[in-house]
């Protein structure tokens, strides 16, 4: 993934699309973003790759372009529902008195929708990695929690498909840089007992920062724990080092709760190994333990760094 840049170096891309970063509320990006016109949204999620990493460390979000994060989660959002749609209608196909021809149609529009889906997030996931590190505006993507929540939803879905690593991967990127930037939750916040969810009513006496931190918790382990793809294990393993400095209190009440229900659903690779463990903690240490192990000299380093700070 390239960071942005001010120098000429990475794809060409012409001035105009450059000058579409700015604007304010009326950046042309962002107005394409939300046009719901799928030519448009394509034109924009392409272009702006290309233009946020050649942008200057002048360019502000909060004022070239403060709309434009919203739009870009807008999609984001858009596209892995469409994911998830495909998803479970290739599991629930519906056939009864549909002809072959409109079998083969349907199966091959959801291809399509699934192909654009994939593409554009994988587009605009490098786009938030990309302005996250121009000038400041990591501390202002640090302090919407709707970034922090959506590239937790992506960690969310898709377990198991090896095509998505790479762009879940890219989300592991994102948060990365945001999470120390973030701000803490309260220290005298309700202690976390039990694992939530968005939009749980149990969740509801949590404090916001907290909640998304918890959730985002509960993914960071199932990737390390069930994942055989090193770049998300890499990944995971460097923002749960993130999570830990982030809030200690919150790390430690995290690892004494119970192992999470996929880890002892059978479906999940962790669960064989994690049967016998009474907390997160213990079934995280064992796996840092086998990763300490592994030939590998990037997953050893971050996977120490977890142990020591844990």
């Amino acid at each position: 993934m390239s960071g942005a840049s001010s120098s000429n170096s990475g794809p060409y891309i012409p001035e105009e699309f450059l000058s579409y970063l700015i604007g304010g509320p009326c950046n042309r990006f962002a107005l394409a973003l939300k046009s719901n016109l799928d030519n448009e949204i394509d034109w924009a999620c392409v272009r702006l790759v290309a233009a946020t990493h050649q942008a200057p460390e002048s360019w502000s979000l909060k004022t070239h372009a403060p709309f434009l994060v919203e739009a870009v989660l807008s999609v984001l959002e858009r596209s892995r529902k469409e994911l998830a749609h495909s998803s479970n209608s290739n599991k629930h196909k519906h056939t009864g008195g549909s002809s072959v021809k409109q079998t083969l149609l349907t199966g091959s529009g959801r291809e399509a929708m699934a192909k654009r889906a994939r593409q554009r997030a994988g587009l605009l996931a490098t786009v938030l990695f990309n302005m996250a590190q121009i000038g400041d505006n990591s501390v202002t993507m640090s302090q919407d929690l709707r970034v922090t929540i959506e590239c937790t939803q992506w960690l969310r879905g898709f377990h198991g498909d090896v095509g998505f690593a790479s762009v879940q991967a890219e989300f592991l990127d994102v948060l990365d840089i945001l999470l120390p930037l973030a701000p803490a939750p309260a220290f005298d916040s309700a202690p976390v007992r039990k694992w939530p969810a968005f939009g749980a009513r149990e969740s509801s006496d949590l404090d916001a920062l907290a909640l998304v931190e918890t959730c985002l918790w509960e993914q960071l382990v199932r990737v390390v724990c069930g994942s055989a793809e090193r770049k998300l294990v890499v990944g995971a393993v460097r923002v749960l080092v993130q999570s830990v400095s982030w809030h200690p209190q919150l790390a430690r009440e995290i690892l004494d709760l119970p192992v999470p229900k996929w880890s002892t659903s059978g479906a999940s690779p962790a669960s064989a190994s994690s049967a016998g463990f009474g907390s997160v903690g213990e079934m995280l240490n064992q796996r840092l333990a086998e990763l300490i192990l592994a030939p590998d000299a990037e997953i050893v380093g971050a996977s120490f760094e977890l142990l020591l700070n844990m």
